[in-house]
């Protein structure tokens, strides 16, 4: 388990999520234009949690019905410049640049000190099922740790259950606050709202023993030392798996959030929208859907009024066809995810812009969705052996999108100016389309100019 920690670790890490753009207070949403996103580039210490697996915490209640088919998991990652590294569970490091790659789930801390330059690092645990309580595709990166994290979807009613896990790498306890929003409004704080993670530890809380909703967002918040958290989804269709889902922390609350990345072909299930208003005063929102098409208002969203505390989900069925981003514009900060509900989970996090990331594709088939106002975006495929497998010029003026090659395992996004990013990876398990999304993480900006080959 957490065989390192140091407290200097934590001071040095990248907070990949603390970044947020700021898109003005006009009615009408900017989206991310000229202006330069401003990323520390001094060489740090680079610290990552890796998760465990998800919990079956269903199935044995209601009787599952369906049989387990086989499991595969595995754990990924490469590491491209930087100094001394520690994997999870001491994982061989091999290549050039260096990657592990290991059958099941290995959680634990992934810290790469800094060499003559800032290290990069993307790794990923994948979990595939066609059938079972957790059947489907699951990808859930190693993510550094925040103060803060803000997770819209999942639930916890009947037939479903949310687990969140938390991991402190730092080597002072930290004491976490959970809030849990629903339909109805901030559910009430129970004993297990407050817990302490030691360090090195790790800990793991059902979200249905804090609330019970079929509508759901949280706020995780922790003092004394920052945690890492990963979210887990799964939901059940009588005594059947119904899908499974690593849902990522998305941007912080603001008056205005893209979610890059909604399928609105079908093909990936029913889209939907979902808004929470974390705040004390009553929100007003308008949703816009951004195609290739251009952009329009969604029909009966151009006014949708959110009570302190709910959350609400939109139904997008009907409004286009193909790859699209949704606007949210709101009087008071609110917070935005996109679900995909169909033979599997999806749920497409609202992001900050960025203008160098990876992301991990696994072993499926990725579209990568770029929102800006004016952008060109460098796309390079890798396979999992590090051989490039194609370079992309992706223009975007409002959004574009792109599908990776087949062989892509890992990718890389270079941005002229900042854009929004929604990566969406789909995989046939059998007789059930698998999908996932997956955050695009940026990297520290003087890790630009490093060529990315990635082996896996």
């Amino acid at each position: 388990m957490m065989k390192r920690a140091a407290a200097t670790v934590i001071a040095a890490v990248l907070s990949i999520g603390g970044a947020m753009w700021a898109l003005g207070d006009t009615p009408k949403m900017r989206l991310p234009g000229p202006a330069e996103l401003s990323v520390p580039g001094t060489a740090r210490t680079l610290a990552l949690a890796c998760p465990p697996g998800p919990t079956a915490t269903i199935g044995e209640t209601i009787g599952l019905s369906e049989e387990e088919s086989e499991i595969t998991e595995r754990t990924r990652g490469l590491v491209i410049g930087g100094g001394t590294v520690t994997t999870p569970d001491n994982l061989d490091l091999t290549g050039s640049p260096r990657f592990f790659s290991a059958y099941g789930a290995h959680p634990g801390p992934l810290i790469a000190e800094p060499g003559e330059s800032a290290a990069i690092i993307a790794a990923t645990y994948q979990r595939t099922q066609e059938s079972g309580e957790l059947a489907g595709l699951i990808l859930s990166p190693c993510l550094p740790p925040a103060a803060t994290h803000y997770f819209v979807g999942g639930s916890t009613a009947t037939g479903s259950s949310s687990e969140l896990v938390l991991t402190n790498l730092s080597a002072t306890p930290a004491t976490v606050r959970i809030t849990v929003h629903t339909s109805t409004g901030t559910a009430p704080r129970v004993a297990s709202s407050a817990l302490t993670v030691a360090p090195g530890g790790t800990e793991k809380v059902l979200v249905e023993a804090l609330a019970t909703d079929d509508k759901i967002a949280l706020e995780v918040s922790a003092e004394g030392g920052a945690v890492a958290a990963h979210l887990f989804t799964h939901e059940m269709s009588g005594a059947s798996g119904a899908g499974a889902e690593s849902i990522e922390a998305g941007a912080e609350p603001a008056t205005e959030v893209i979610v890059p990345g909604i399928d609105l072909s079908g093909d990936s299930g029913a889209p939907s929208v979902r808004i929470a208003n974390p705040g004390e005063d009553s929100a007003t929102a308008q949703l816009t859907v951004r195609t290739d098409d251009g952009s329009e208002p969604v029909p009966g969203a151009e006014s949708v009024r959110l009570a302190p505390g709910s959350v609400l989900d939109i139904p997008l069925d009907g409004i286009g066809q193909g790859w699209a981003a949704i606007e949210v514009s709101s009087d008071v900060p609110v917070l935005a995810a996109g679900l995909l509900a169909g033979e599997d989970l999806m749920q497409v996090p609202s992001v900050a812009p960025l203008r160098h990331g990876t992301a991990t594709v696994g072993t499926g088939v990725g579209t990568l969705v770029l929102v800006a106002e004016d952008a060109t975006a460098t796309v390079r495929a890798f396979a999992r052996t590090g051989e490039e497998v194609d370079t992309l010029t992706v223009p975007v003026k409002g959004i574009g999108s792109v599908e990776l090659p087949a062989a892509t395992s890992y990718v890389e996004v270079l941005a002229d100016r900042p854009v929004s990013a929604g990566l969406v990876v789909t995989e046939q398990l059998g007789s059930r389309r698998g999908g996932s999304a997956v955050p695009v993480i940026p990297t520290p900006e003087d890790a630009a100019g490093l060529q990315l080959k990635i082996s896996n």
